[in-house]
């Protein structure tokens, strides 16, 4: 295994959320509420009468800007209280730079645009949703880095090799498997151990 076979870069495709959840900037805000909750989402993008994106309405939006000010959801157009423009990213854009533009924004979700159409959504709920499999991955990459992962001072385990079935008193963890010290050669070069 190389450190180039390693991919570390996850990208925003890999974590969006799609479909949209869409609804017609000129509904009631109580039919956005409705798709929220039918759909178990935090967020609906709000677009105009060709379908395309010019907001998103939270269920953060609907209790600031209506519930806070007793204004019926049954008249309040979503246009209204939404939240405008509509912040996107390339399915294509690394999710470190993804969270750049949230934070920098300060906003907590992102429209994923591809070839000028809404394909997604990405949300700070997702991003933590990934946080860990980013950690184990970049862990990993340093533990070779460092030579750790193939480090002889591990403990020995006893067992059969995943490898050849052979038994060994000395057998290797390597990515979740078993390997005798022969396999391990054979799959990654004397340099390992």
């Amino acid at each position: 295994m190389s450190i180039d076979t390693l991919n570390t870069e996850v990208k925003v495709q890999e974590v969006m959320n799609s479909p949209v959840i869409t609804l017609e900037k000129y509904k009631p805000t109580s039919e956005a509420a409705k798709l929220m909750k039918s759909f178990n989402v935090g967020s609906v993008i709000i677009v105009d009468s060709e379908g395309i994106p010019v907001g998103i309405l939270t269920k953060s939006d609907i209790i600031e800007r209506l519930v806070t000010e007793a204004k019926d959801p049954a008249k309040v157009k979503v246009e209204e209280i939404m939240s405008s423009p509509l912040i996107n990213v390339e399915p294509s854009t690394k999710i470190q730079d993804a969270v750049k533009a949230l934070r920098v924004k300060g906003i907590s979700r992102l429209g994923v645009v591809y070839k000028k159409k809404l394909v997604g959504i990405l949300s700070i709920r997702d991003v933590i949703r990934v946080t860990p499999e980013i950690m184990d991955i970049l862990s990993e990459k340093a533990m070779i880095q460092t030579g750790e992962l193939f480090s002889s001072k591990s403990s020995s385990i006893l067992g059969y090799c995943d490898g050849c079935s052979d038994w060994s008193e000395d057998l290797l963890e390597v990515d979740g498997k078993f390997y005798c010290p022969d396999c391990v050669v054979d799959l990654y070069g004397s340099e390992k151990i």
